[in-house]
């Protein structure tokens, strides 16, 4: 059963896990889902995973790419989560302030305050800290 996957994977992202999202990968390619989204689900983690390696572009490209599958399916959560992973996992490029404002907008049309929050903690994670303790997760 893969139902998991999705809530492992946004956990290691949130808390920038390498190990535990190789983990949620290796998984993924052992079951060998079939499907749009399984695959749109593997191309995202392992952006992720890219970005945690610190290989910038690599993470966006991969970002990017996941965005067109969640497009595609008209899977507008799914979007809106692919943009703030972006923002979380790739603070300070173009592409994370234009993806800030993609899942704002998003956010407001699906009338989804917890993604507006999401979008504040990944934005407040990546800010610089001064003195302050770890960031909040999705919690």
């Amino acid at each position: 059963s893969r139902e998991w996957l999705g809530a492992a994977a946004e956990a290691a992202m949130w808390l920038r896990d390498a190990g535990r999202l190789a983990g949620v990968l290796a998984a993924l390619e052992a079951d060998r889902p079939a499907g749009r989204i399984p695959a749109g689900w593997q191309t995202e983690f392992e952006a992720a995973r890219d970005a945690l390696q610190g290989d910038t572009a690599a993470a966006l490209a991969g970002f990017d790419k996941a965005r067109l599958v969640w497009e595609s399916l008209g899977a507008r959560l799914h979007l809106a989560l692919n943009r703030i992973h972006l923002v979380l996992l790739c603070p300070g490029t173009p592409e994370a302030a234009s993806a800030a404002g993609e899942a704002r907008r998003l956010a407001a049309e699906m009338g989804a305050p917890t993604l507006l929050t999401l979008l504040e903690r990944a934005t407040a994670a990546t800010a610089p800290r001064q003195g302050r303790g770890p960031a909040p997760g999705p919690g």
